[in-house]
């Protein structure tokens, strides 16, 4: 999604192949927000408009009537750097000087950023503004369209920006052509959009009530709480409202007097937000499921990789409010929830007030939970046969041909699995330092090499499987061979791997080649 290279920036087209998402459901469905939808109809009205590519046609139809100056969707580059022909033209000097470097804590100061490229996917992100052009396009929604003698859209398309596109519940958003229409704490209902790169943190709240916007962005990786929570803070103080208290579970509605309730919707959950398939999918799956459970007190909690944020049921079955207004967890990004329960009351998924992605039931196969243990066991498992080849051989023992090479594969198996867990886990540990580099260094040389030595110790398990009749059959004279518990310990191993190995490849794991 981001590139840190300047001198390894893709090419448009070329990125458009490479990374074409596969379709999982039809049109309509539900909501789940994608770079990629919103980039491809940037590329649509390209191609209609008949414009040389999405920055040259946004400063022809919008920037330059506006005379918005310093906003741009062009990014810094040495052209002479590059072998692609069908990138837009870079920014011009003047614009660079004036852009602001991205900063990183790193525990003692804020070091800057290299800037961090989404060319290709111009129109969908990585725009550059400023506070005062920003005020400029924001005078222009709250007008319909007009600034300064300037008419660039009608009212039918005014009223397009402000209009849910989908049937959902009071108070969650229908995303308005691309706008994000929502209820803020204080009452007023707003529209606009949010968005992030990976140093930077942006948000855009319209207020058509109090003819009001509210523009804010942080240029620091950690400023995406500040900006979320901003404009509703303003709100609060502007419609005098500035202590708002938890809400309480009702009394009806103890943990108690409704256990089957909470249980049906307890569980973990995935979401729609993410790939479906291959190594990516995996890696995806795998950061992208929360778990929600009941508590004694009546409440709903949801723990995600961002932290923990709890809830309270609402009259109407299936919905749950935001507890705190002022959570700085999962919630200020999700809202309320909203259950979608099945015909037998057991919850399937659930939809979010910010309706960026539905959350799917996940299986017990396929939680991040379940894989844990699985591996813990393999590694256990794994360290036992290892240990096994320090044992002194017994005078009496004498192994045949294939219990010998069964051996020598079971103990490359367990080197395999282990140097394999053990580099996923190192990776996956060095995203608390730098969750951008799941960004960009994809497919990381880590995530890759464990994947592929997985798919080895995969390949053995199959070779074990295919020699296990000779394995187990004493077919040598004298009584030579493994004895019945080593037979049965093999035995048990292999069908351990060969589970494992089955469990992996159904979530994707065993595909090193995976872009």
């Amino acid at each position: 999604l981001f590139n840190l290279d300047a001198a390894q920036i893709e090419g448009v087209d070329s990125y458009f192949r490479i990374h074409r998402p596969r379709r999982r459901r039809q049109p309509g469905e539900f909501s789940s927000y994608s770079n990629f939808g919103v980039a491809l109809a940037a590329r649509a009205l390209v191609q209609t408009s008949h414009a040389k590519d999405a920055p040259s046609l946004m400063e022809a139809r919008v920037f330059a009537p506006l005379g918005m100056a310093h906003t741009t969707l062009r990014e810094p580059y040495q052209p002479n750097n590059l072998n692609v022909y069908d990138l837009p033209a870079p920014l011009s000097p003047q614009l660079t000087q004036g852009l602001s470097d991205g900063f990183v804590w790193d525990g003692a100061t804020y070091s800057p950023q290299p800037f961090d490229h989404t060319l290709p996917l111009s129109g969908a992100l990585g725009a550059s503004s400023t506070a005062q052009d920003m005020a400029v396009f924001m005078s222009m929604m709250l007008s319909n369209g007009q600034y300064g003698g300037v008419q660039l859209f009608n009212a039918d398309s005014a009223r397009a920006f402000r209009t849910p596109m989908l049937k959902v519940p009071e108070g969650y958003n229908g995303w308005a052509s691309g706008l994000m229409v929502r209820a803020a704490p204080s009452g007023e209902v707003t529209y606009g959009h949010g968005g992030a790169t990976l140093w930077f943190n942006a948000n855009m709240v319209l207020v058509p009530s109090l003819n009001l916007g509210v523009y804010i962005a942080a240029n620091t990786q950690t400023g995406g709480p500040l900006t979320q929570s901003f404009p509703n803070l303003l709100l609060d103080h502007l419609s005098g409202d500035l202590v708002r208290p938890p809400l309480m579970p009702s009394p009806d509605m103890a943990y108690a007097d409704h256990r089957d309730y909470y249980r049906a919707i307890s569980g973990q959950y995935v979401s729609t937000r993410r790939v479906d398939g291959g190594l990516e999918g995996a890696v995806t799956r795998l950061l992208n499921t929360v778990a929600g459970s009941g508590d004694r007190d009546g409440r709903l909690s949801l723990a995600t990789a961002d932290g923990l944020s709890a809830f309270v049921p609402t009259p109407a079955p299936g919905f749950f409010a935001q507890q705190d207004a002022e959570d700085p967890g999962p919630a200020m990004e999700t809202g309320g929830l909203h259950f979608l329960l099945s015909a037998d009351g057991r919850a399937r998924a659930f939809e979010t007030a910010s309706n960026l992605a539905r959350y799917e039931r996940v299986g017990w196969l396929h939680s991040p939970q379940t894989l844990g243990w699985l591996s813990v066991v393999t590694v256990v498992l794994s360290l036992l046969t290892l240990l096994s080849l320090a044992r002194p051989r017994q005078r009496h023992e004498q192994p045949t041909r294939a219990q010998g090479w069964a051996t020598l594969v079971s103990a490359g198996m367990a080197v395999l699995w282990l140097l394999a867990l053990f580099i996923f886990h190192s990776w996956r540990a060095g995203l608390a330092d730098n969750p951008g580099a799941l960004f960009t260094r994809w497919p990381s040389g880590s995530v890759r090499l464990a994947s592929g030595l997985a798919f080895l110790a995969a390949l053995g398990a199959l070779y074990q499987v295919a020699s296990l009749y000779f394995v187990l059959a004493d077919q040598a004279r004298y009584g030579e061979g493994w004895n019945a518990w080593q037979k049965m310990a093999h035995a048990a191993l292999v069908a351990w791997s060969l589970f494992y190995a089955v469990v992996l490849m159904l979530w994707g794991a065993l595909e090193p080649w995976s872009w």
